[in-house]
């Protein structure tokens, strides 16, 4: 299993950078960036069992700017974002695969979740 947690993800696109914090926890990828982004999605094990698949989807308030070098319209932007980890992100680097390009990201876990 992923090693559950609160992690930092700082993220680099072709035309400007970013941050945000996420959790994972039980399949289950939540969180937000300084721009407003809202990010959720899923991640499970993939068909080797040494990496994890994640699809997640960041849904951005209007005229927020973008790592793309666009700002979302009035209505806000959706995006579609694949990528996969390994069982403990901590200073992972990988690309995110997006509709608008590929982002680099290095993920920091900053702390497990508390025990429930």
């Amino acid at each position: 299993m992923i090693r559950e947690g609160f992690y930092r993800v700082e993220y680099q696109g072709a035309a400007d950078s970013g941050a945000a914090l996420l959790i994972l926890s039980k399949g289950v990828l939540s969180g937000v960036d300084f721009a407003g982004g809202v990010y959720d999605g899923t991640y499970q094990p993939d068909e080797t069992g040494r990496m994890f698949d994640v699809e997640a989807t960041a849904l951005l308030p209007g005229g927020a700017p973008t790592v793309f070098g666009l700002h979302a319209p009035p209505a806000g932007l959706s995006i579609r974002m694949t990528t996969s980890l390994p069982p403990d992100p901590q200073g992972w680097k990988t690309s995110v695969q997006t509709e608008f390009g590929d982002v680099e990201v290095e993920i920091r876990r900053l702390r497990d979740l508390p025990n429930g």
